[in-house]
């Protein structure tokens, strides 16, 4: 699996990503600066730790804009905007 930041998103991009990873994709907004970039694979380990996002299967499907405090998310399939604090 390849997380990428929606900043990345390119189609170009994942069809190159595609030639050579046939696994999934998922995107991710990290609302962040540029001095707290360092804290993102911390930041990503504790978002995967939380129930929604624990399996890949679980995470398929969803979008999601992540701050420090909290992570917000809706599923393809759920337009409810669903809010839950981290850390």
């Amino acid at each position: 699996m390849i997380v990428l930041d929606e900043h990345l998103y390119d189609a170009r991009l994942e069809d190159a990503i595609a030639r050579w990873y046939p696994g999934k994709i998922i995107y991710f907004c990290f609302a962040l600066s540029l001095n707290q970039v360092d804290e993102l694979p911390d930041l990503l380990r504790t978002v995967f730790k939380l129930e929604p996002f624990k399996t890949q299967n679980s995470r398929m499907g969803k979008v999601a804009r992540v701050i420090k405090a909290a992570v917000q998310f809706y599923g393809v399939h759920d337009p409810t905007i669903y809010s839950m604090k981290i850390r």
